[in-house]
């Protein structure tokens, strides 16, 4: 099983948690989870057990004084600012998904790897690590990497849609406009903030233009399309679930019924779990819990002519998200035994070479 680690229990740390319960009850298990504060762990529990936007967890939660206590498994809970200081060694971490508020760049994210820990996996966009989007290019997974990022939840919502037209119809340029639900770290009244004065106005009364590093990450799993595509978000005040216009030039001409056509075969064969089709008229919270990456909007996604389009997206960004960390986990996991086996039995070869001789 794969021993690992949660750095930040926010809500991305605390979907985590429950996506490997609930997805990989037999091949993932959380060893520690590192939650800098004063936040007693009974208090920890009970927002584990008690979600706002996706509800009870039906499942046994209790805590101690040091633990936080999931169907009578007992996850050590640390309180480190600084990662160097985090003790996972204790249970022999695997892995640490870096679920934290402040996002760390690559020399940074080495900090984790000591000890028993082998890799991190970053859970938002850098730029100098590694992108793997999980159902788009894991298969090129490096066994040697010890840091990774599986990007935004926007970018694991958009890409989908990008690679299926990209390699289809080819894109030219194009611009992203994503609308997401707010997040910890804005103000409930107007405020300072570091981001920027719009950052710092009140979430729950306004909608918040913002900066995007989607083109970057786009280039990353990408090439080609690098400069190509940039973007930017809207963060609205709704709880969770995001919604990406995805407003490009394609190469080929066609239709929008045919691009329709494509996602929705994709949907069902190379992409099943990852991405969904639908041509019902829904909304925001209708998408609340869904464990595919991304939910293309059909009757909402729009043509100008032949080589000009405007496509429709959703997901939910926090369990949805949660739920490709986990697969990502999962599956890099067995990549890594895959590949020890591999080593191992090249030494036990040389080995009994030697023997022979």
């Amino acid at each position: 099983m794969a021993k690992v680690g949660i750095n930040g229990f926010g809500k991305i740390g605390r979907s985590l948690l429950r996506a490997m319960i609930e997805r990989y009850p037999n091949k993932i298990i959380p060893v520690g989870i590192n939650s800098p504060g004063d936040d007693p762990t009974k208090y920890l529990a009970y927002l584990f057990k008690y979600d706002s936007s996706h509800g009870r967890f039906y499942g046994e939660v209790c805590h101690d004084d040091k633990h936080v206590i999931i169907n009578k498994l007992k996850i050590p809970v640390f309180r480190e600012t600084d990662i160097k200081k985090i003790p996972w060694i204790k249970n022999n971490a695997d892995y640490v998904a870096d679920c934290g508020e402040h996002h760390l760049t690559s020399d940074k994210a080495k900090s984790f790897i000591q000890g028993s820990v082998k890799k991190a996996v970053l859970a938002y966009s850098t730029r100098d690590v590694p992108v793997y989007i999980f159902g788009v290019n894991e298969c090129k997974y490096n066994v040697k990497d010890q840091v990774l990022s599986i990007a935004s939840s926007t970018v694991n919502c958009l890409v989908p849609v990008l690679k299926i037209v990209h390699e289809k119809y080819g894109i030219r340029e194009g611009l992203v406009t994503s609308i997401s639900s707010v997040t910890s770290d804005q103000k409930i009244l107007d405020g300072p903030s570091l981001k920027s004065w719009r950052y710092g106005r009140a979430a729950l009364v306004n909608i918040i233009p913002s900066n995007s590093d989607v083109g970057d990450a786009i280039g990353i799993v990408f090439p080609d399309l690098k400069g190509k595509i940039t973007g930017m978000e809207f963060r609205a005040p709704i709880p969770t679930v995001s919604v990406i216009d995805l407003t490009i030039r394609i190469c080929r001409s066609t239709d929008i019924g045919a691009i329709n056509d494509d996602i929705k075969h994709a949907s069902k064969c190379s992409l099943s779990g990852i991405l969904c089709y639908t041509e019902e008229q829904l909304v925001s919270t209708d998408f609340i819990g869904c464990t595919c990456s991304c939910v293309y909007d059909a009757t909402a996604s729009i043509q100008v002519n032949n080589n000009f389009v405007k496509l429709i997206a959703w997901c939910d960004n926090e369990y949805g998200y949660a739920c490709r960390l986990a697969d990502m986990l999962s599956f890099i996991h067995s990549k890594d035994e895959q590949h020890n086996a591999e080593e191992q039995k090249k030494k036990d070869c040389k080995t009994q070479t030697r023997k022979m001789k």
